[in-house]
């Protein structure tokens, strides 16, 4: 568990950080153009119980972008993401709550990469955004002109803009999935063990005072 941190008798708030992929070289494509076996996955996008979800079909994507010769990240993606076995024995280490699904991927030419993947499924969903401390502006329901909340979440509100980001001062898996800014998250603890056995494809974004959500960013 992380987010505070005790230091010479002072609770002191350790930072948490988005997960972001990052395609940073060689083996770290920009994008994976491919098919997959099925046209459906067995669970949902945002799955909330991942493990009481009945798996019975095998995955498989075979890719169809004959430049990508190669592949090497740890962590790929963000709905589905795609990890590698290395990524998950970190996430065995750090205790962190989630199930994976094989995922068997073939180049074009009909090899398969070296390290083993999966799909990764988050068990630990948690909104860390302190509502009333953050400068925010949240999307309303069309029906209703009323605060727009997750429909998987009810009173997590869904946010159009966050000008000032503040946490609530709360323990936290150090992975899990951040439901009020749709992403995965983890702590410091997390972070620097990544960096530490050189996981490649992870990017770190920290949620700090300079951290501002804009979703529509570019549309």
């Amino acid at each position: 568990m992380g987010n505070t941190r005790e230091w010479d008798g002072t609770i002191v708030k350790v930072p948490l950080y988005i997960l972001q992929y990052n395609p940073n070289g060689l083996g770290c494509p920009h994008h994976l153009s491919g098919e997959y076996n099925h046209a459906e996955w067995e669970w949902q996008t945002f799955e909330t119980r991942p493990h009481d979800v009945e798996i019975k079909k095998t995955c498989s994507l075979q890719l169809t972008d004959g430049d990508v010769t190669s592949i090497d990240f740890d962590f790929y993606g963000s709905g589905p993401s795609y990890v590698s076995d290395q990524f998950v024995s970190l996430c065995n280490d750090c205790g962190v709550d989630f199930r994976t699904v094989p995922l068997e991927i073939t180049y074009l030419r009909g090899t398969q990469p070296e390290k083993s993947y999966f799909v990764f499924l988050p068990a630990d969903h948690l909104a860390v955004v302190d509502c009333e401390k953050s400068v925010a502006e949240v999307d309303l329901d069309c029906e209703t002109g009323q605060p727009a909340m997750d429909p998987l979440f009810p009173g997590t509100p869904v946010f159009k803009r966050i000008e000032k980001l503040v946490i609530k001062d709360i323990e936290t898996p150090h992975l899990f999935q951040c439901v009020d800014l749709f992403s995965l998250a983890c702590t410091e603890t997390f972070r620097a063990e990544a960096l530490k056995r050189g996981l490649r494809g992870l990017e770190f974004i920290a949620l700090d005072e300079n951290y501002i959500y804009d979703p529509w960013a570019g549309w």
